[in-house]
């Protein structure tokens, strides 16, 4: 579900509060992240019914594909500009925060199923790095409310996956193309 642009705006406020503890920081990048992303989906989703009805023709199609696909790119960016802060933030902290929780704690704070722990372990190759080990590299970040008992995910795409996917992206220099990638 998603929330409403006020409560997003407070999550962005509160990122940048000085007295937040890295786990309060880390939870709330966390939420962040996936409101950012399920909005992202949502209006992925919509501009690409947008684009197809415009390609259907009509003679003012270009004008309105141009309109669409400038929305699209602003909401792209905004995306990407929000997953690219949790990502650094993540990878500049994460050694940290594991070395502050434990790695049980991370997988507490990440709501990693007891059950799948160990395939955390087994996946990763910096057990010290816990949030990489288990957003990124494991994909089992929510494991708990998504799936039960050892069944394993079908695709990793938690919100810190995510951003992490993005960041690595964007600081290697595979920054995604703008273009829509589903109706495009």
């Amino acid at each position: 579900m998603r929330m409403k642009p006020e409560h997003a705006e407070r999550l962005k406020a509160l990122v940048s509060v000085p007295h937040l503890s890295p786990r309060s920081r880390l939870l709330v990048l966390r939420r962040l992240a996936r409101e950012s992303h399920t909005r992202w989906e949502a209006v992925q989703a919509f501009l690409d019914g947008e684009i197809k009805g415009a390609k259907a023709g009509f003679p003012s199609a270009a004008k309105a594909l141009k309109k669409i696909r400038g929305l699209y790119k602003q909401a792209q960016d905004e995306h990407q500009q929000i997953a690219c802060v949790v990502g650094r933030w993540l990878f500049e902290n994460d050694a940290l925060l594991t070395t502050m929780y434990a790695f049980e704690g991370i997988c507490e704070l990440l709501e990693v199923n007891p059950v799948h722990r160990a395939e955390v372990v087994q996946y990763a190759s910096d057990i010290d790095r816990a949030i990489f080990a288990v957003a990124f590299e494991s994909g089992l970040e929510e494991s708990v409310s998504r799936q039960s008992g050892r069944r394993p995910a079908d695709w990793k795409d938690g919100p810190l996956y995510q951003a992490l996917w993005e960041t690595r992206a964007t600081l290697c220099g595979y920054a995604q193309s703008s273009e829509p990638t589903h109706a495009g």
